[in-house]
């Protein structure tokens, strides 16, 4: 589920609502997942009125996540 979300993210940010929408999952799941991503230091968050939008913190992670591609691992 997490490395789905991280995929989500790789173009850019989205909100809560829109990486629901992608990876299938409830709202609820989806925010707990967000939660504990940001706080190991995974993603960002930011608040605009009552959306909250996350974006990958370090883009070395997009980088890792392309290397598991390529050696067949997702």
């Amino acid at each position: 589920m997490r490395i789905t979300i991280l995929e989500a993210l790789e173009n850019g940010e989205l909100n809560v609502s829109q990486i629901q929408e992608r990876i299938g999952e409830s709202q609820a799941i989806t925010s707990q997942h967000l939660r504990l991503m940001e706080s190991r230091d995974i993603l960002i968050s930011r608040q605009d009125g009552v959306q909250v939008f996350y974006r990958v913190k370090d883009q070395f992670i997009t980088k890792i996540l392309g290397c598991i591609r390529s050696c067949g691992l997702s």
